[in-house]
């Protein structure tokens, strides 16, 4: 089993018990997701399916995010906002553009 989603599980209960639902919620989808594209097609669970998950949910939240405020829904806007920053706490840190160039340097 993959370290990360164990963490996304024990997160879902964590929030689950401070009442927290839109992280519950949004964990949710993810393991969701997660277990779509890896149990359901007969295949294992690791970190890489886990990250891939949580990419395509970041990336559908910044999608709806610019959506909404185009529609002046800036209640949506603020919901997405505030799961897309729940996901961004699983992402890997990116390199800053200097820790880029010094890696290739």
């Amino acid at each position: 089993m993959s370290e990360m989603f164990d963490k996304l599980q024990t997160d879902i209960k964590k929030a689950m018990l401070s009442k927290d639902d839109v992280a519950r919620d949004c964990l949710r989808f993810v393991v969701s997701e997660v277990k779509n594209a890896t149990v359901n097609a007969g295949k294992e669970i690791t970190d890489d399916a886990c990250l891939k998950a949580l990419q395509k949910s970041v990336k559908m939240h910044e999608d709806s995010v610019v959506q909404f405020e185009a529609a002046g829904r800036q209640e949506l806007a603020a919901k997405e906002k505030s799961e897309l920053e729940i996901l961004k706490k699983y992402m890997p840190k990116m390199l800053s553009e200097e820790e880029t160039r010094d890696i290739i340097n």
